[in-house]
């Protein structure tokens, strides 16, 4: 069974620009659209999601505070969720950790790193992710040498 995803994001071309990156990963996967917290809140009571990416900064309510609602619905208490943004910092990737993110990934326009992330992220012995301690995915793969 392919994992369904939810992607949060209120930039349309932020989520076309994941959806068709995982799709170059090689993630095979569903993947449904939230473009406000609200609507993704909305579509958790019927929608069960195997795993969301969500952008921090959003209009009205943050990605960090739409999560920490998130976690009160028992259906969601355990999604593994992916903080998905422009701006990390040691303070905002802590809010994420307390909040039940299990990581963060910097948004980057550096496709190439984005899909390799994506592929180590979707691994089979990756998905889904347990809960850990949130750590940063970073854009950059290591080199040899």
């Amino acid at each position: 069974m392919r994992p369904h995803l939810l992607l949060i994001d209120d930039d349309e071309e932020e989520l076309k620009i994941l959806t068709d990156t995982l799709a170059e990963a090689g993630v095979d996967c569903k993947c449904t659209w939230a473009t406000s917290p609200m609507q993704a809140l909305d579509m958790l009571h019927y929608l069960q999601a195997d795993f969301i990416f969500i952008d921090y900064h959003m209009p009205k309510m943050n990605g960090i505070e739409c999560i920490s609602h998130v976690r009160q619905l028992p259906s969601c208490q355990h999604i593994p969720v992916i903080l998905y943004s422009s701006e990390l910092n040691d303070q905002l990737i802590k809010q994420a950790n307390d909040a039940g993110i299990q990581s963060c990934l910097k948004k980057t326009s550096d496709t190439a790193a984005l899909i390799a992330r994506l592929r180590v992220i979707f691994t089979p012995r990756s998905f889904p992710l347990p809960a850990i301690p949130v750590a940063v995915l970073p854009t950059e793969m290591p080199t040899d040498g």
